[in-house]
């Protein structure tokens, strides 16, 4: 799978937020002085979530096993902020982005489960019997 060759090393967020902080310059250069935080911030998401992979990790002494619904929840999340940010600089309102939040929060709940799980086995395996 292409996210998850690209995603292997956190390097590729890195990359991956410098690509989107001139995507979000040059695309509110065109639009004329209308501005849309949600462009602005885009960048900020990938960064975001390997912040949240090291607290999570230091937090819960969890590895997230499912890497690609953890790739797919950036990549929806970034895509929500991006049409939003594009559906306000144009003026107009649509609820598109309620389908990719919804994605968001299913992909969310999928990985606190995983975290879950891994918690229990973790604790099962270090019980004596």
């Amino acid at each position: 799978m292409i996210l998850s060759t690209f995603f292997k090393k956190k390097q590729g967020y890195f990359i991956v937020s410098l690509f989107l902080l001139i995507l979000g310059v040059v695309y509110e250069y065109f639009s004329h002085g209308v501005y849309s935080i949600y462009m602005v911030g885009a960048f900020m998401i990938p960064i975001g979530f390997v912040i949240l992979s090291k607290i999570s990790e230091q937090l819960f002494r969890v590895r997230l096993i499912n890497k690609t619904a953890y790739q797919l929840l950036c990549f929806t999340t970034v895509l929500a902020s991006l049409t939003q940010g594009v559906i306000v600089i144009y003026g107009t309102t649509n609820s598109l982005v309620e389908g990719y939040l919804g994605f968001a929060v299913v992909l969310c709940l999928a990985l606190g489960l995983e975290i879950k799980h891994q918690k229990k086995r973790q604790a099962n395996r270090f019980k004596v019997i």
